[in-house]
């Protein structure tokens, strides 16, 4: 199947530590969203959310990975509870076609978060894996963030971003 990633798990690093390793199909936009980090996450802060809008003049970005059954059930254990795994239209390179994602769920909607600062700088670095426009990465890089107050956290979420691929095979 194919999902359709636009938060952390753009880094095809994050997303292989979290369910192996995984065959991209290409980059894809989903219009009628609106990335947005207001879905509160476990840990208290802000996570991006492909966020409904029906407008088609808001698109989220994202990547295609094709993933197996079992490494979809991974995912839904990773992306945990205030999502819910949805199938979106996307377009891509070889035209329009059908992803899942994730869309965050309304009880799990907080307008007053922000993500933490390695969290957005997980999303930034997808981006710029995948050569998103600059536009859009600015958009990234000035969103608001904060400290994560759990260190060890910070410090295994930040040691994706310095992985090589023979790490997490």
């Amino acid at each position: 199947m194919l999902y359709f990633a636009y938060g952390s798990n753009l880094l095809s690093r994050r997303l292989a530590v979290r369910i192996g390793a995984c065959a991209i199909a290409g980059t894809a936009t989903a219009a009628g969203y609106r990335l947005v980090f207001h879905k509160r996450g476990q840990d208290g802060s802000a996570k991006a959310d492909a966020f409904g809008t029906g407008l088609d003049s808001d698109t989220v970005l994202g990547v295609l990975y094709r993933v197996t059954a079992a490494q979809k059930r991974r995912l839904d254990e990773f992306e945990g509870a205030g999502y819910r795994s949805a199938d979106i239209l996307i377009r891509s390179a070889q035209g329009r076609g059908q992803a899942v994602t994730y869309v965050a769920l309304g009880h799990h909607i907080d307008a007053n978060l922000m993500p933490f600062k390695w969290y957005r700088d997980l999303v930034i670095a997808g981006a710029y894996q995948w050569g998103f426009p600059p536009r859009y990465i600015e958009f990234l890089e000035t969103h608001a963030t904060q400290n994560d107050p759990d260190r060890e956290r910070q410090r295994r979420n930040m040691a994706v971003l310095r992985m090589r691929p023979a790490d997490f095979r």
